[in-house]
């Protein structure tokens, strides 16, 4: 590719160390009150209703900054079409949250500065709580798969050609969609991609069945924020087959990010204040 694409790779793992072992007394005094700020922020999103989480305040992410090291809660509508093996498909609307940190960011291998052209940042998805209803299959819940931790990065790492054409194809749609035109930018900032690397658990009770990704799902977008936020184009599109119990049952065909806003940020920096949504 002749462009140059940012890259996060996020991970959509609930790392146990985050959750189990936040009280290690071999950590240093720093790592385990970070570590403590997670297990409570988690805590908190885990005990929080539909209603209280609509009800809170976006807070603003402002585009090509550099991130700080946080923990950052983010509102999202997203939709993933199923096929379940002898009943059939359906597209089903997911609406909850997910929470994702930032360590610190870093210049790149030979960059003599850090700017949003340079950056290279480590991140972790470290929980998620997503459900919605589907005609066909009943409720559905979707979670983060915690056996499966895995990585990520924001940086100049390419995305596959495939991916970023069918990004590209998914904002010319929305943009058709909503009368939008699409701005050119001047901007010495180079736009960025993501790909969150997700392995999920996929709860349908009314079917009786408790389903895990066969293999990770590929979630690519486009970004000018680190988290992206708002309309971004992202998008789900290799299918990954369902199982329940280790027996194939069904297939997740692939999905779209509607829309997604940050209502929690947790600093994991003594010297940054927290940010906390209120209430509308």
């Amino acid at each position: 590719m002749s462009k140059k694409i940012f890259t996060c790779v996020a991970v959509l793992a609930l790392a146990a160390v985050a959750l189990m072992g936040v009280f290690n007394v071999s950590a240093a005094p720093e790592a385990a009150d970070n570590d403590a700020k997670v297990a409570s922020l988690v805590n908190e999103m885990n005990g929080i209703d539909a209603d209280r989480l609509d009800a809170l305040r976006p807070l603003a992410v402002r585009q090509y900054e550099i991130p700080a090291d946080s923990v950052d809660v983010m509102r999202a509508r997203i939709s993933e079409t199923y096929v379940i093996d002898g009943i059939g498909e359906d597209t089903v609307e997911l609406s909850g949250w997910i929470a994702v940190k930032h360590y610190d960011a870093r210049p790149i291998e030979g960059a003599t500065e850090l700017t949003w052209n340079t950056l290279v940042v480590d991140t972790e998805f470290l929980a998620m709580e997503l459900s919605g209803t589907s005609d066909l299959f009943g409720p559905v819940s979707v979670s983060l798969d915690t056996t499966t931790p895995l990585t990520g990065q924001v940086g100049q790492i390419e995305i596959p050609e495939y991916a970023e054409v069918a990004l590209l194809a998914e904002l010319e749609k929305d943009a058709s969609t909503d009368g939008a035109v699409a701005e050119t930018t001047t901007s010495i900032w180079e736009p960025g991609s993501c790909v969150a690397v997700a392995s999920v658990n996929i709860e349908m009770p009314n079917l009786d069945l408790s389903m895990q990704t066969a293999s990770p799902v590929y979630w690519y977008s486009l970004v000018d924020t680190i988290p992206p936020v708002g309309h971004t184009a992202s998008i789900a599109i290799e299918a990954v087959r369902l199982s329940d119990n280790g027996r194939e049952v069904g297939t997740l065909k692939g999905g779209k990010v509607h829309f997604r806003e940050v209502v929690r940020q947790v600093y994991l920096d003594d010297n940054a204040i927290d940010r906390f949504a209120d209430a509308q």
